[in-house]
């Protein structure tokens, strides 16, 4: 303006600006995690965005920030908004996305996989967090199931063939433990001052099993027998592990003569071999030796110089009848005299 005479003066003006109001920037977050912080409010000209951090949930694992239109403005965890062409921090929205982690199941058997089957339901090549399975471990035959092992946080029952378990954060590692069935062979000595007995013990199903049994001084080992049954009449017998036995290794006290066992029965059609003949046990094999078997009326029905060879019943062929028989014995042992021994022994059929 002109002064009050209306005329123009010599002056100075200033013109004055005031920056635009704070913009806000909003940080968002999808369903798997966090943003913080979650917005902050800046001068267009003359802030400076700080940003925000994403933080994934368990379970989940972060992908990237992107804008309103959906493009991808940012990889790494901490995002700071660009300005636009003019410099200038503007409003906008963006968002830190979050997807669920793959996690895998690997479930492996003891001591091989032929020891059991493990079903798992439902069976993925991936899984999430706090998705449920649910296991079952099934023993072979001739297996029991023992256990569970590794990554048994997991489970429900770590004890139990058929747990349910949850998934964590984490990839997951179990190994499912099976045993092959064991037995017990106990073994004992009747009279315990009659002998030496080894080979028992604990032995896995469908394992051989050897035992042994030796005499002490005057003493001879007459058989092996099981409950009520004789086993066999030799020292050495060798079976195939099927269930818990109790073998009772019998001796007989001889006094100064341990050279000789004669049992007095004998079954044809026993369902042991040892039992289907009479043939008398050494200690040591004689140098000479003959046995005769002869019936009531006096005839001879079995003869042999074999001392490895026994009677099997029969006479002519023919099954002999059962009854009472008397045995002859004539052997000499390489160091002493030559001796006979006379008997009675029973044939039953």
């Amino acid at each position: 303006q002109t002064d009050d005479n209306g005329l123009n003066f010599a002056a100075s003006y200033t013109a004055n600006f005031q920056e635009d109001p704070d913009v806000t920037i909003n940080y968002l977050a999808t369903t798997g995690g966090s943003v913080d912080p979650e917005d902050e409010s800046l001068p267009p000209a003359t802030g400076e965005a700080q940003g925000s951090t994403a933080t994934p949930h368990p379970g989940y694992h972060f992908v990237n920030w992107t804008n309103d239109a959906g493009d991808v403005v940012g990889t790494e965890l901490h995002f700071v908004p660009q300005t636009d062409d003019d410099g200038l921090n503007f409003e906008a929205t963006y968002a830190a996305n979050f997807q669920l982690t793959d996690y895998t199941l690997t479930i492996e058997t003891y001591p091989y996989n032929q020891a059991g089957e493990i079903d798992i339901y439902p069976h993925q090549t991936y899984y999430h967090i706090h998705d449920v399975v649910y296991l079952e471990a099934t023993p072979a035959q001739w297996y029991i199931f023992l256990g569970w092992e590794g990554d048994i946080h997991v489970l429900d029952d770590p004890a139990s063939n058929m747990p349910v378990l949850t998934f964590q954060d984490s990839d997951i590692i179990l190994t499912a433990k099976f045993q092959r069935i064991t037995y017990q062979v106990d073994l004992i000595a009747e009279p315990e001052a009659g002998g030496m007995v080894s080979g028992g013990g604990i032995y896995s199903h469908g394992s051989q099993v050897h035992i042994s049994a030796s005499e002490n001084p005057g003493y001879i080992f007459v058989h092996w027998k099981e409950s009520d049954s004789i086993i066999t009449q030799n020292r050495e017998y060798t079976f195939i592990a099927v269930d818990n036995r109790t073998l009772v290794a019998f001796f007989r006290h001889t006094g100064d003569n341990d050279e000789l066992f004669i049992p007095n029965a004998f079954m044809p059609s026993s369902q042991y071999p040892e039992n289907r003949v009479f043939k008398p046990v050494f200690r040591e094999m004689p140098e000479r030796y003959s046995l005769s078997v002869y019936n009531r009326w006096g005839e001879r029905v079995f003869r042999t110089d074999n001392p490895e060879k026994g009677w099997d019943g029969l006479f002519n062929n023919t099954e002999a009848p059962q009854g009472t028989y008397t045995y002859k014995i004539r052997y000499k042992m390489l160091t002493g005299a030559e001796k006979e021994v006379y008997g009675i022994l029973f044939l039953t059929r």
